[in-house]
């Protein structure tokens, strides 16, 4: 009968690696599936490292599930299948693919003008600023329309004997500003020379009068003057 060979092992208790190994010796821990070699330079009957040589709890299985913790670096291509769950690993190509398959597109539009596709990820929206605006981009996914300053000194215009004067522009901006002296000549003055001449004859006829009348013509613009009749009594 062929002798049947073994190697030593535990069944039950703690995981790791066994607390004494001697040189040479294979130890299998079937608490955590791992299998361990006897690593050291002591003699037969010393102890040596417990080297983790095989066994899936120390080694990556080919099919069953497991789970691998810590950093690992590959130097070689990694090939993995399409993934099924959001989980799953993918490729840089499989990802592109997709964001090309979603790519979205809009339309932007103005108050003139034809209405312009925007596809994302490739076109670029540029807010340009108009008549007396500038766009900037300021931040991130920020846009700020600044109004341009123009050829007018801030401040306040015109006096008691002064007029504000300005110029303003086809958008309705102030594109220069000014005080100019009040000089205006009675021949500019609607109406000047009959309320003048009504002023003056109002001063005669309703004044108080002693055996005068006083009447205003305005048709021929003069004032009637009439001594009041009188009586005298010779005694």
């Amino acid at each position: 009968m062929a002798n049947i060979l073994r190697i030593r092992r535990r069944t039950s208790g703690a995981a790791g690696a066994p607390s004494e190994i001697h040189n040479a010796e294979l130890a299998f821990n079937e608490v955590d599936d791992t299998l361990y070699y006897g690593e050291g330079t002591a003699g037969a009957g010393g102890t040596g490292t417990a080297l983790a040589i095989a066994g899936p709890g120390a080694f990556a299985t080919l099919t069953s599930a497991q789970t691998i913790s810590g950093d690992k670096t590959f130097t070689g291509a990694v090939f993995v299948p399409a993934p099924s769950a959001g989980t799953h690993a993918v490729t840089k190509s499989y990802v592109d693919g997709l964001v090309g398959e979603v790519a979205t597109s809009f339309v932007v539009a103005g108050d003139t003008g034809t209405g312009q596709t925007i596809t994302t990820g490739s076109d670029t929206l540029t807010i340009a600023g108009g008549i007396g605006l500038t766009s900037v981009a300021a931040a991130t996914d920020t846009i700020t329309l600044n109004l341009d300053n123009t050829a007018v000194t801030s401040g306040s215009y015109g006096l008691a004997n002064s007029v504000a004067t300005f110029v303003v522009d086809a958008q309705g901006r102030l594109t220069s500003a000014g005080t100019s002296l009040i000089s205006i000549v009675t021949g500019q003055i609607t109406a000047f020379t009959e309320d003048a001449q009504d002023a003056a004859a109002a001063l005669l006829t309703d004044g108080t009068h002693s055996g005068i009348s006083a009447t205003y013509d305005d048709a021929n613009a003069k004032v009637n003057l009439n001594v009041n009749d009188f009586t005298i009594t010779l005694a």
